[in-house]
């Protein structure tokens, strides 16, 4: 199986990471696919153009590129990626704000023939794309699923709600009017509803302020920290089909900087526009529900979740603020409603990246009947979290020749190859890779601690030690094969690979000075 990802991901430093796992979840739940990732603005050589694809996926980052103000430097972007449209693969479209520009993505998607569109707002299919709801699949898509790696991290909040320091935590930021009504609940939450939380007592860190924005790992500690934390459907309540109403509230609030939201949206937004609930479930809530967190939560669409079951609703209208800081106040019925997310965030198939990957299997798999080729036959058997660092460089582009053989080297100990373009990802991927190994060595540390006190209390006893004996010898070989599987050898190669990168970006700095 070989795909090629189109996407336009930014640096590791400021990456999101929701985002970073939506673009690389199948790579990582189909460790035996031989993947070509492509960022915007690298090198286009003749293998990548010319390459033979039994899919490709055109990421969400890759198709924000339809936003682009000028339209010259759009036209451009089209024309540079244009052989995609004659390519015969299956092709794979994964949107997000749909609503946003819909009528430049279905005009752009139609244009290049791709055969199914994978998004949030499939209900509004015939809405958001006449074109291609004649002529292509039109599916279901989270704007984010749960991760394998998001639950085994979750672990470490397994901390009771009346242990943690704060209580409640929120961060958002204000939405331009484009977005609607459903968009500025974003903000309004935390406008509206801080302040009677301080008056009545609690104690919060809930901020709009785009410089108190929290990135990766941190961002789960921050909600982990927390008895409660607030929220709204993710969406817009706005349609904009070609950009027109965003340039609108641009000219008009550079004319009128003391414009408020509602006197912008009064003067830029037409109720034509304004006819459709556009809402899905963030990934914020899947978050927030792994870390067992009670999340307090404006009524509306939440996937499988249910009011009063899996969160605590808030009226849209903010009508029951009293009653629900009440209810804030019963720990122990928010530890029961927060327990009752994490089961389902856990155990739901709808939710999570695996079965994401089995539906687009099925996917690719009738567009390539339809086309007359054979379905790909997967091997389900592969374990990919044993397969810890499958996905990294095979083949790297020539200015990172120095970087290859090591990267093949790995990719020999953990599985298929993986083109990789350019440094920022190759970086990214060892560092995620290497937080896995840790972790699996700190559970292989356990297991062998618990050994050790088997051994002190076997010889405490002094009875059956020659049967003792012979068991502890096979679980000690297996725990050291287990070390060596999980730490040693992946150590020492990813210790090599990264000063051989090292090396690479000096002689890139030098070069420069």
């Amino acid at each position: 199986m070989r795909v090629l990802i189109l996407h336009d991901l930014p640096s590791p430093a400021i990456l999101r990471r929701a985002l970073g796992n939506q673009t690389l979840f199948y790579p990582k739940y189909r460790p035996d696919t031989e993947v070509t990732l492509h960022g915007v603005g690298d090198p286009l050589n003749d293998s990548i153009v010319n390459g033979e694809y039994d899919a490709i996926f055109l990421d969400v980052s890759f198709l924000c590129w339809r936003w682009t103000r000028t339209h010259i430097t759009f036209e451009d972007f089209i024309e540079k990626y244009s052989w995609v449209a004659t390519s015969s693969a299956p092709k794979l479209a994964f949107p997000q704000d749909d609503y946003d520009h819909h009528q430049v993505l279905d005009d752009w998607l139609s244009e290049w023939n791709v055969d199914a569109v994978f998004t949030p707002l499939a209900s509004h299919g015939n809405v958001l794309f006449p074109k291609m709801a004649s002529k292509a699949l039109i599916e279901p898509f989270q704007t984010g699923f749960v991760d394998d790696a998001d639950i085994r991290q979750s672990e470490k909040f397994n901390i009771p709600l009346a242990q943690r320091s704060m209580d409640v935590v929120y961060r958002a930021r204000l939405l331009p009017a484009k977005f609607g009504c459903l968009g500025r609940l974003k903000s309004l939450v935390a406008e509206v509803f801080a302040p009677k939380l301080l008056d009545a007592g609690f104690k919060i860190d809930i901020s709009t302020d785009p410089e108190k924005t929290i990135f990766g790992d941190r961002w789960l500690d921050f909600l982990g920290s927390s008895r409660f934390v607030l929220g709204s459907p993710s969406g817009s309540s706005v349609l904009d089909p070609v950009g027109e109403i965003g340039q609108r509230i641009d000219r008009y609030i550079a004319d009128h900087p003391q414009a408020d939201f509602d006197e912008v949206y009064r003067a830029c937004v037409p109720d034509s526009a304004a006819l459709h609930w556009m809402a899905a479930i963030s990934p914020r809530v899947m978050e927030a529900g792994l870390t067992r967190t009670c999340q307090v939560l404006v009524r509306g669409e939440y996937g499988p979740m249910e009011a009063e079951k899996h969160y605590i609703p808030i009226e849209p209208d903010f009508s029951n603020l009293d009653a629900v800081m009440e209810q804030m106040r019963d720990i122990a019925e928010a530890q029961r409603i927060a327990d009752r997310c994490y089961d389902l965030m856990t155990t739901s198939k709808d939710l999570h990246y695996r079965h994401t990957a089995d539906r687009v299997d099925d996917v690719i798999n009738r567009i390539r009947i339809a086309q007359g080729k054979p379905a790909i036959q997967r091997n389900s058997d592969i374990d990919c979290e044993l397969l810890m660092e499958r996905q990294l460089a095979a083949r790297l582009s020539d200015k990172h020749e120095a970087i290859a053989g090591m990267a093949e080297q790995l990719g020999a100990v953990t599985g298929g190859p993986i083109t990789v373009a350019r440094f920022s990802e190759l970086t990214y991927v060892v560092e995620d890779r290497w937080r896995r190994l840790y972790r699996a060595f700190d559970e292989a540390s356990v297991r062998y601690q618990t050994l050790s006190s088997q051994v002190d209390s076997i010889i405490r006893e002094g009875t059956n030690l020659r049967q003792a004996h012979q068991s502890l010898e096979q679980k000690y070989h297996a725990l050291s094969a287990e070390y060596e599987a999980l730490y040693t050898r992946p150590r020492v190669l990813i210790a090599r690979l990264l000063e051989l990168a090292k090396s690479v970006l000096l002689k890139r700095i030098n070069r420069t000075n």
